[in-house]
């Protein structure tokens, strides 16, 4: 399986299913995988432990990586490894002349999306250089407040 180090996946941790991710992985983890036999169909599959026996970085990939969402749990199967719709920590996105610093607090801790964002460069202009949270909303877009410190 090749993922990326963001992506998460489900553990078993005393008892407990946990989403872990996938960077904070070990060798002799156990991930949980659909257990789907010759079938070609997983809607109805079960869910077996499979132990982790190796990583290996493979470095840069070309193509797409895709972000999947399945309601209402956010959870899907991909190459029979079951898969939790969520990132950790944060990413840089580059958008013509700006460089964008984009996070979302880990959703399993605080039991909302909080999503952020700071303007780390944009050429030629004096921006605000503090971060604010983006809020979708229905029929606006993204509303973007100033964070308060």
């Amino acid at each position: 399986m090749k993922v990326t180090e963001d992506h998460s996946l489900f553990t078993l941790d005393d008892g407990v299913v946990e989403v872990v991710k996938v960077s904070d992985l070990r060798v002799g983890d156990y991930v949980l995988v659909a257990d789907v036999g010759t079938s070609e169909h997983t809607h109805y599959s079960t869910a077996v432990l499979r132990r982790v026996s190796d990583i290996r970085f493979i470095g840069v990939v070309d193509g797409y990586v895709y972000d999947l969402s399945v309601e209402p749990y956010e959870n899907y199967v991909a190459n029979n490894v079951v898969v939790h719709n969520s990132t950790f920590g944060f990413g840089l996105e580059h958008i013509a002349d700006g460089i964008f610093h984009l996070w979302l607090d880990n959703v399993e801790d605080v039991k909302e999306i909080r999503r952020y964002l700071i303007i780390k460069k944009m050429r030629m202009t004096n921006h605000y250089r503090g971060a604010y949270k983006v809020d979708v909303v229905p029929g606006k877009g993204l509303i973007l407040t100033k964070l308060q410190v």
